[in-house]
């Protein structure tokens, strides 16, 4: 109790302190997780690569084998092509290539064909290599969500640039249903872009570090809070 005597914080700056240190363990744990969850997506596709593919024809949906690789049987629709844009490799911009691949029963499912280089001005055309005859086989996962939800236009003219697009996005650009998952390519097979899977702009690693500084932050928040708020004994009243 006689330490308290010496400790008299403004109720403002006991406030800023407490908002400061919540935000910055807030974010250290976020990124933390992130961390996490990228270095399990890491292990879950290096080990769902080393498995034998199984052919399917049909998925059911409310049991998708995510996780998992698949050979599909069916035929590709090359005409239907998104392109989700915004993604960076080694800091160059430039999209991820989603081709609709249709499967025997007449289920649609997206395959990512991989990364290419792409300017940021629409006007310029894109055309995807011919992909006809190679038979998809990939993990199939969910379809990637962004941190921040943005807005997708409903552009069925030409081929859409999406920004993670929802089930619905993709559902009302397509113009059909379509199964709300993912075949990621395998990337020895032909295709003519970058497919590396265990690939993050932002490693597992990085998150960690970043976790830290904000801990590391907080803890100094903490620190400044307690040491400048002592009051020199002689001014405390007795």
């Amino acid at each position: 109790m006689r330490l308290l005597r010496y400790w008299r914080p403004r109720p403002l700056v006991v406030i800023v302190a407490l908002a400061g240190i919540a935000v910055c363990t807030r974010l250290s744990l976020w990124q933390l997780d992130r961390g996490k969850e990228k270095a399990e997506i890491e292990r879950s596709r290096l080990d769902a690569g080393m498995t034998t593919a199984l052919a399917i024809s049909e998925l059911a949906t409310s049991a998708l084998p995510l996780g998992q690789r698949l050979k599909l049987v069916g035929e590709w629709e090359p005409e239907k092509v998104i392109l989700l844009d915004n993604q960076t490799r080694q800091g160059r911009p430039g999209v991820h290539v989603w081709t609709l691949f249709r499967l025997a029963s007449g289920q649609g499912v997206l395959v990512n064909r991989g990364w290419t280089a792409l300017s940021a001005d629409r006007a310029i055309p894109f055309t995807p290599a011919n992909i006809a005859s190679v038979v998809p086989q990939g993990v199939l996962r969910d379809l990637p969500r962004a941190g921040i939800r943005t807005e997708n236009r409903c552009e069925q003219n030409g081929m859409p640039r999406l920004n993670y697009p929802t089930l619905d996005d993709l559902r009302c650009v397509l113009g059909e249903p379509v199964e709300p998952a993912l075949l990621l390519l395998d990337a020895d097979l032909p295709g003519a872009y970058i497919r590396e899977w265990q690939y993050f702009e932002i490693p597992p690693a990085r998150h960690y570090g970043y976790a830290f500084q904000w801990a590391a932050l907080a803890l100094t928040i903490l620190f400044l809070f307690l040491r400048f708020n002592r009051v020199p004994p002689k001014d405390v009243p007795s």
